[in-house]
């Protein structure tokens, strides 16, 4: 990982594809992912599962970054995402995302944004 920009980049434009396969393909076989209050998920295949239910969840999602830092091995982006949800309706939330690095792949992957009104309803 030579820049931690163009890691975060590229990373992003495979989740804001929603790509499973190529999400895949940057996660150690011994991952820890936590999304928000969700409890961790361990393990790359679990990993990949809940990202995969995730994606399905939603029409869209796009990403753009406030800032973006490496220490050692870990990297940190903060930004804000746009959804869009399944009904067409948006939704909007800041984010920061803690990546460790470990042998090239995704060893602990945290990300911080509050989703609680992803899947609310407009009554």
């Amino acid at each position: 990982m030579n820049n931690p920009t163009e890691y975060i980049q590229a990373l992003y434009q495979i989740v804001d594809n929603r790509d499973v396969i190529a999400l895949s393909e940057l996660l150690h076989p011994e991952i820890s992912f936590r999304f928000g209050n969700a409890d961790p998920v361990q393990g790359k295949d679990s990993v990949v599962d809940v990202n995969h239910q995730f994606f399905d969840s939603i029409a869209k999602m796009g990403h753009s970054f406030d800032g973006i830092w490496q220490q050692d091995d870990v990297i940190i982006c903060n930004g804000e995402v746009n959804y869009v949800r399944k009904d067409g309706s948006f939704y909007a939330a800041k984010f920061a995302t803690f990546l460790t690095i470990k042998e090239g792949l995704i060893i602990d992957y945290k990300i911080y944004a509050d989703v609680s009104q992803l899947y609310a309803t407009n009554t």
